[in-house]
């Protein structure tokens, strides 16, 4: 929460949540759901879904491949999730991905992680669109966006081209809401003042 107040950020995972940890740990407190007031303005970044599954698969699985252990547990603390390993392919691990939909932080849907309180966001900010998005929120007195970012992958392909057909078509169907909001995160926040 800001020093004042005024304003909260709302970390979702994959969504430059480490970046934003690492650049505001100094000048913003954590605070608890329960503890943040309700005139305080929330502000979430959002990442269209299906890059959001990519960006997980890329850091979570291949990047854990040389450690030969996995930092995706079950949200819940128990033990990991049947059927992810180190490597394995995107398609098995979209597949897990639909078989445990809310077994991991990193894939639960963003909808449902924004508003796990009950409450909405003020205002989104597009993954896609940073930093400048994230500078038309200067109004709030949040600070610059950092110049270097957290996990920025080498992949150079379009992550489209990962998904089949019908996979793209179930997950579409499963990350509707996120897509959504990523369509809402896309309007001129000049607008919202």
């Amino acid at each position: 929460m800001a020093p004042d107040g005024s304003y909260v950020l709302w970390l979702v995972p994959k969504c430059a949540s480490t970046t934003m940890q690492r650049v505001f740990r100094e000048s913003h407190r954590v605070t608890p759901i329960s503890q943040i007031p309700v005139k305080c303005k929330r502000i979430a970044i959002v990442r269209q879904p299906l890059r959001r599954l990519v960006s997980t698969y890329l850091d979570k699985i291949l990047g854990q491949r040389n450690s030969g252990s996995i930092s995706i547990n079950r949200s819940d603390g128990d033990k990991a999730i049947p059927g992810i390993e180190p490597g394995m392919d995107f398609d098995s691990f979209c597949e897990v991905v639909l078989e445990h939909p809310k077994s991991n932080r990193h894939w639960i849907a963003q909808a449902d992680w924004i508003a796990s309180d009950g409450r909405e966001a003020d205002y989104l900010v597009a993954f896609e669109q940073l930093p400048a998005a994230w500078d038309s929120l200067a109004f709030l007195g949040v600070p610059a966006w950092p110049a270097e970012r957290h996990g920025v992958t080498g992949f150079k392909g379009n992550p489209d081209s990962l998904y089949s057909a019908d996979l793209k078509r179930r997950l579409t169907e499963l990350y509707a809401r996120d897509l959504e909001l990523c369509k809402s995160a896309l309007l001129p926040l000049e607008n919202e003042r």
